[in-house]
């Protein structure tokens, strides 16, 4: 295999789920607001992902027949949680990455200590400011490990783990949000 083929497929493996290369397409944004989730909701979407532990890494992916990645599994969750669509931009679209659900489908917060169970972790792992990865906050284990459920390439699966090297990987944090009917 050619050298260059070989460092295309790496960088493009490296690239998790947080490019919006493809702008998804979706109805007018107009008539919808987003709003916090409830600890119920984060609860729904959380068990939905406990049924998936074990399920393949695919980029792109979200069905339990063929794998997930970080934002296919959580696309994938709401929509078995009965959970209404995204936000992009001024559009209502099905499908979105890492960097869209931060950028568009949080509430920021600074420090990790609000975190809740069921709030996200984003992560910007090469430093160039584009969330490539997302992760399901759990909890900070007594040996201050932070356990999160994802779908993670290196792990190759939808995974309940603890995250190594946490703060070297830039991690910012939200509440996630819903979609609703105004």
């Amino acid at each position: 295999m050619p050298k260059w083929i070989l460092g295309g497929f790496i960088i493009f493996s490296l690239t998790g789920c947080g490019s919006d290369s493809d702008e998804p397409q979706g109805m007018s944004f107009d008539g919808f607001t987003t709003t916090e989730l409830t600890d119920a909701e984060k609860s729904a979407v959380i068990a939905q992902v406990e049924t998936v532990i074990g399920k393949p890494y695919l980029w792109g992916g979200q069905s339990e027949s063929e794998g997930f990645d970080c934002s296919g599994l959580l696309v994938w969750a709401y929509n078995k949680a009965k959970l209404l669509g995204w936000k992009w931009q001024d559009r209502l679209v099905e499908d979105v990455t890492a960097q869209t659900m931060y950028e568009y489908n949080s509430v920021h917060v600074f420090t990790i200590t609000e975190l809740e169970r069921g709030d996200w972790i984003f992560f910007d792992t090469d430093k160039n400011g584009v969330k490539e990865h997302m992760s399901i906050f759990s909890h900070i284990d007594d040996q201050s490990r932070v356990w999160v459920w994802d779908a993670y390439s290196v792990a190759n699966a939808v995974s309940f783990r603890p995250v190594e090297n946490f703060y070297s990987k830039k991690p910012t944090f939200a509440k996630p949000m819903r979609v609703e009917k105004r």
